[in-house]
């Protein structure tokens, strides 16, 4: 019993029979990094001249299937697997291109069910965008993680999630079914905007940060963390009865604003916040002062003192404000 447990504690050690580990490194230190169709990727900022990429795999999954197919297929001796993005120039599955002072990373073969981190440095730009519904039939829920970047990230998925970690540049997300989770640990100094149809929105960030929020879910609630200091614009707006709309339906036609009984002229003096209620009515619904997206949630306002632009909407989704 001692040899075989001896046995297999040797064959764990100097075997790297459980993840195959390969990387590939390239020189930049501007630009941008595009990511295409790469559904399974962790990133990491850090103040470096190399971008660096690894793939972490289960030999058992990806790499044996492979071997076998190449042992079986005769034919294929001194090819290499080719698609419409071309052909592997890293050994890791990828294929990189040069445009202008950018970088486009795509995956060629099976490249698409890998696992891949890539140390990124923070004068480096982040694009990544996956639109092949085919690239996530037998994934799981890995999302695309992106960590400590001081540079500016873009994304744009169909189906993935996604992940955002102490983003420091602008942050920019348009998912279609994926979720979106963005935790701002510090300080928020950059923009941040994040759209889904079908997925939630899910934004963490620090108790004393100065921001202005709009979040938007038509089908959906949104809720919030009630310590965080948010003020809604609305609720600093003039309070008297005549400023206060109650219509079954209103009507916005020649910039002038009627609706059973009530007819509002350009010049009325509403305050900011009943007009722009009133503007948006014909795809809103009004009881007394309180907004309704059939069903769905508004909030426009404030934490602390305001300060940054965050954006958050989602059609059928929920959004989640914490600290």
């Amino acid at each position: 019993m001692k040899k075989i447990l001896f046995a297999v504690l040797l064959l764990t050690v100097t075997c790297p029979s459980l993840y195959a580990q390969k990387e590939y490194k390239m020189e930049k230190t501007g630009g941008k990094l595009i990511l295409a169709n790469i559904p399974h990727v962790f990133i990491e900022g850090y103040d470096g001249r190399d971008v660096i990429i690894r793939i972490n795999n289960p030999v058992s999954d990806n790499a044996n299937r492979e071997l076998k197919e190449k042992r079986e297929d005769a034919r294929a001796k001194g090819l290499k697997p080719l698609n419409s993005n071309g052909f592997d120039n890293t050994g890791i599955g990828l294929n990189i291109s040069e445009s202008g002072t950018d970088a486009i990373v795509s995956a060629t073969g099976r490249a698409q069910e890998n696992y891949y981190t890539i140390r990124l440095p923070n004068t480096v730009s982040l694009t990544i965008y996956n639109n092949r519904a085919l690239y996530f039939t037998q994934s799981d829920s890995t999302p695309i993680v992106v960590q400590n970047l001081k540079s500016e990230i873009e994304i744009s998925s169909q189906f993935g999630n996604c992940r955002i970690i102490n983003a420091s540049g602008p942050v920019g997300i348009k998912t279609l079914s994926g979720n979106i989770e963005i935790l701002a640990d510090n300080a928020i100094k950059q923009p941040i905007t994040a759209y889904s149809v079908n997925g939630i929105i899910d934004l963490k960030v620090p108790e004393k940060a100065n921001a202005t929020l709009e979040m938007v879910s038509l089908n959906g609630t949104i809720y919030a963390d009630q310590s965080l200091p948010l003020t809604s614009k609305t609720s600093t707006a003039n309070s008297k009865q005549e400023h206060t709309i109650m219509a079954d339906k209103i009507v916005v036609e020649n910039g002038e604003i009627t609706g059973y009984g009530i007819k509002l002229g350009k010049t009325d003096s509403l305050n900011n916040a009943a007009r722009e209620l009133a503007r948006r009515a014909t795809e809103m619904s009004l009881t007394g002062s309180t907004l309704s997206l059939s069903g769905g949630s508004q909030f426009s306002g404030t934490l602390n003192s305001g300060g940054t632009k965050i954006t958050l909407r989602t059609t059928y989704g929920n959004i989640y404000l914490r600290k």
